[in-house]
């Protein structure tokens, strides 16, 4: 058990990575990744993923625009993965019906004041799983 969990927290910091990688620099100034769990009963890989960005203009309207271009850019890249059974991260076969990672965005945090930093959290989880 502690080396598949050990084999999808350094999956998941390859996701990270990936999304590091693949996203608007300008737009997505930090990723953290919190919270890894592997429940072997339920075979069901989960995780938190948080991310920062800047929101600096103070109306809702440029904090809404902000939210749905970082949640767009999130979506987007990791829904071309998925963990297989024994907990390594793949990209999925374009096309396919594979199973993927689930996302929930489960909240955020906005500093207006000081860095204007954006915190977006999601919860990131997968059950079912095609090798």
């Amino acid at each position: 058990m502690e080396n598949k969990l050990e084999t999808i927290k350094n999956s998941l910091n390859t996701l990270v990575y990936i999304l590091e990688s693949n996203v608007n620099k300008k737009l997505i100034q930090e990723i953290e990744l919190g919270n890894v769990n592997h429940y072997e009963r339920y075979n069901t890989i989960e995780a938190t993923i948080t991310i920062k960005t800047i929101c600096e203009d103070p109306d809702v309207g440029s904090f809404n625009s902000i939210v749905n271009k970082v949640d767009d850019e999130f979506y987007n890249t990791i829904k071309e993965y998925h963990f297989n059974s024994n907990g390594t991260l793949k990209k999925r076969r374009q096309g396919s019906d594979d199973n993927y990672l689930m996302t929930l965005f489960v909240g955020c945090k906005w500093e207006n004041m000081g860095d204007s930093g954006l915190y977006m959290t999601y919860h990131v989880m997968q059950d079912e799983y095609d090798d």
